[in-house]
C-alpha cells in the first residue's frame, strides 16, 4: 500500500497530470479521479490498454470505437469474450463482400435469411449483427448452424449461435454500454497517443 501511495503522489507531484492535460480536460479529468481512487497503477493503465486496443480494431475494421464497444458489452453479457468482436466483424465484412472465407459466394444464404446485403452494409455494426442474430434465432438448428458457418466461418459460427439464443442479453449488455462507448469515442486516440508517449 505504501509503494502505492508513493507512486501516486509522486504522479500528482511530478506535473504528470498537468502534462496530460495537453491530451483534453476529459482525460485528465478521468486520470485525476482514477487518482483519487489510489488505483493509477491498475485501473488507468488497463483504462489506457484497452482504449488503445478499440483504436487499433477502429482502424482495422473501419466500424467507430462507440460501435465496437457497444458490441463488446453484448457479446460479453452473452457470454462470448470481448476479444471475438474483431474475428466476427472481420468475416462479417467478407462476407457482406459477396465471398466466404472458403471463397463461396454468400448472397445466397442473406437472401435465404431474409436479410438485404446492401442495408447490411448500410447498417452500423451493431445494428448489422443484431438484425443477422435475430433472423438465426428464427431457424431450426440444422440451417442456422449452416447459415452462421457460411457468414461468420467455422471458428465464429458457434459463437454467432451462441449470441442468436441470447438475443435479449445481447442488447442489454450493448445499451448497458452505451455511456462508456460515447466516453471512449471521445477520447480513444488520444489515450492511443497517450500508450504510445509512455512507450516511449
Amino acid at each position: 500500500m505504501g509503494n502505492r501511495l508513493e507512486f501516486t503522489l509522486g504522479l500528482m507531484t511530478g506535473g504528470f497530470l498537468s502534462k496530460i492535460g495537453e491530451a483534453g480536460a476529459s482525460v485528465k479529468s478521468f486520470v485525476g479521479s482514477m487518482v483519487s481512487l489510489g488505483a493509477i497503477t491498475d485501473g488507468v493503465m488497463h483504462a489506457i490498454e484497452n482504449a488503445t486496443a478499440l483504436e487499433h480494431l477502429h482502424k482495422r475494421t473501419g466500424e467507430s470505437v462507440a460501435s465496437l464497444v457497444k458490441l463488446q458489452g453484448g457479446f460479453k453479457a452473452a457470454g462470448l469474450s470481448a476479444e471475438d468482436v474483431g474475428p466476427a466483424l472481420f468475416y462479417l465484412s467478407k462476407s457482406l463482400g459477396g465471398v466466404n472465407e472458403f471463397g463461396e459466394g454468400t448472397a445466397a444464404t442473406f437472401n435465404r435469411m431474409g436479410l438485404s446485403m446492401a442495408k447490411l452494409k448500410a447498417m452500423g455494426a451493431p445494428q448489422a449483427m443484431a438484425a443477422i442474430l435475430g433472423s438465426l434465432k428464427a431457424m431450426n438448428q440444422s440451417d442456422a448452424t449452416k447459415a452462421a458457418s457460411v457468414i461468420f466461418g467455422r471458428g465464429e459460427a458457434g459463437n454467432m449461435l451462441q449470441l442468436a439464443r441470447s438475443t435479449g442479453e445481447f442488447a442489454e449488455g450493448m445499451a448497458k454500454a452505451a455511456s462508456k462507448a460515447n466516453l471512449l469515442q471521445q477520447n480513444a486516440a488520444v489515450f492511443a497517443r497517450l500508450n504510445r508517449t509512455m512507450g516511449e
